[in-house]
């Protein structure tokens, strides 16, 4: 049956070998397993890989890959001043990501709620994504989540945050209390649904101060010469305009 939903197993998120994971789910069924890892292409494949000896479907032996002599001190590069003999071979593959990445896309997907397959319950063990969900949305959602050196943010392990007042989008955080560490940052940006709010502009309500009660700034008044009111602010309460129009008398009930 044709559905929307993208198809996660467990296995799948948490190793390297797409080709163990998809053996090692165990399946209700009487049929027998299919088990890619036996199967001669994919063991050829493999060893090719790990640049090992391998034969090729037409017999051709294929060795293993080994280092070969340096280049020599004409090189144009100059190889042999750059790199030394403990380097030769250490080399990691250029389009291989860190573990901290695979790590965080793991985490991210696995926040997702799954929710077992609805027609073949009982013959699989297999866990589905809902069908709302799009590679296109949860690698956007993905980036979202990032700070700007590419690394996931984790909210629930942020100790400290604080933003300044120059660039109000750019929230700066620390997840550690270790000493010397460093601040790391994101753009809040990113999270933003409507970029319409933030062209709006705000107009002032009064081009003037607007009064208060006669009444009213007595009391503060009485409050600032009490010292109940810091001093710092003094000038602020002794310049309020007020209006002997504002004052709105109260009544008291006598007691019996």
């Amino acid at each position: 049956m044709k559905t929307t939903s993208i198809l996660l197993t467990l296995k799948n998120v948490q190793t390297n070998n797409p080709i163990d994971s998809e053996v090692d789910i165990k399946k209700k069924t009487r049929k027998r397993l299919r088990q890619p890892q036996i199967w001669k292409k994919n063991k050829k494949k493999c060893l090719k890989n790990l640049g090992k000896s391998y034969v090729t479907y037409k017999g051709k032996v294929i060795q293993a890959k080994k280092l070969k002599a340096p280049c020599a001190e004409t090189c144009r590069l100059q190889c042999s001043e750059k790199i030394d003999e403990d380097m030769r071979g250490t080399c990691s593959k250029g389009n291989s990501l860190p573990d901290t990445i695979k790590n965080g896309v793991s985490e991210h997907i696995n926040t997702y709620p799954r929710k077992e397959s609805h027609y073949c319950r009982s013959s699989t063990s297999r866990e589905y994504l809902d069908g709302d969900l799009n590679l296109s949305l949860m690698y956007r959602q993905y980036k979202e989540c990032l700070n700007t050196d590419g690394d996931r943010v984790v909210w629930n392990n942020i100790k400290k945050m604080y933003m300044q007042h120059t660039n109000p989008y750019i929230v700066f955080y620390l997840d550690t209390y270790l000493p010397n560490s460093t601040m790391k940052s994101f753009d809040v940006r990113h999270k933003m649904r409507s970029p319409a709010i933030l062209e709006m502009t705000l107009t002032n309500k009064f081009r003037t101060r607007p009064p208060i009660s006669d009444l009213k700034k007595k009391d503060l008044i009485s409050l600032c010469q009490s010292k109940v009111i810091p001093r710092v602010y003094w000038d602020y309460y002794e310049n309020l305009p007020a209006s002997s129009e504002l004052n709105v008398e109260v009544e008291h009930d006598e007691e019996e």
